[in-house]
């Protein structure tokens, strides 16, 4: 099991290496969106104070004890793709080329404003693959797939609101399991809010530990 957390960590923080950052002292900061601040291996063994974190959001697996940041998390989980049997790819579903229309859908999913350039940066990656599933000519769920040895990651998977609650996530989950299988990855790794456990635990994904999120306080 803790094979597979080490899998998800690096996964993560290879995935957020592909978009553009800088090194303060022991952290790696993002120079614009999505604006991560983070050591690797996602500890905290450095000391960070408000100030060095700004705007941005400190990303750590540990538990820290301060008033100086407020704290909320997601769920580290993985899938074993071996255990999937019935997954298949959605006709609906394809490549996105359209970067400047891509992020403006997932803003709108996540409801924050996310950089074009950006996106246009990390879908140049190789390890990257950008993704839409579209009901006619809009799109309704963007994500992200990351490879790293034989784990693919899922990111920035969201479903826009005009779309909720038509099993459009479950049919972008199914895709994507079955893309990551034919890619010849062994396992699935993503980073779930509380919103989307009930979907993932479905799907057979395990939850393993929480993944913090500090932000300074206003």
């Amino acid at each position: 099991m803790k094979a597979l957390i080490s899998a998800n960590i690096a996964n993560l923080d290879s995935f957020l290496l592909t978009m553009p950052y800088s090194i303060e002292g022991d952290y790696v900061c993002h120079t614009r969106w999505p604006n991560k601040y983070w050591q690797a291996g996602f500890s905290a063994t450095a000391e960070l104070t408000p100030h060095q974190l700004g705007k941005k959001v400190w990303l750590s697996i540990d538990n820290i004890k301060t008033e100086q940041f407020t704290r909320s998390h997601l769920t580290l989980m993985n899938l074993k793709l071996d255990t999937m049997l019935t997954a298949s790819l959605s006709p609906r579903v394809a490549l996105e080329t359209d970067f400047t229309r891509w992020a403006f859908a997932c803003g709108l999913g996540f409801n924050y404003e996310i950089d074009a350039n950006v996106i246009k940066t990390l879908a140049e990656n190789v390890n990257n693959t950008l993704l839409s599933l579209k009901i006619g000519q809009d799109i309704a769920v963007t994500a992200i797939l990351h490879k790293t040895a034989d784990t693919m990651g899922l990111h920035q998977m969201t479903t826009l609101p005009a779309f909720r609650a038509q099993g459009l996530a479950k049919e972008m989950m199914q895709h994507l399991i079955a893309y990551a299988k034919q890619s010849g990855a062994h396992f699935f790794s993503l980073q779930a809010s509380q919103a989307g456990l009930p979907l993932y635990e479905k799907l057979g994904f395990e939850a393993e530990i929480p993944l913090y999120m500090y932000r300074k306080k206003d």
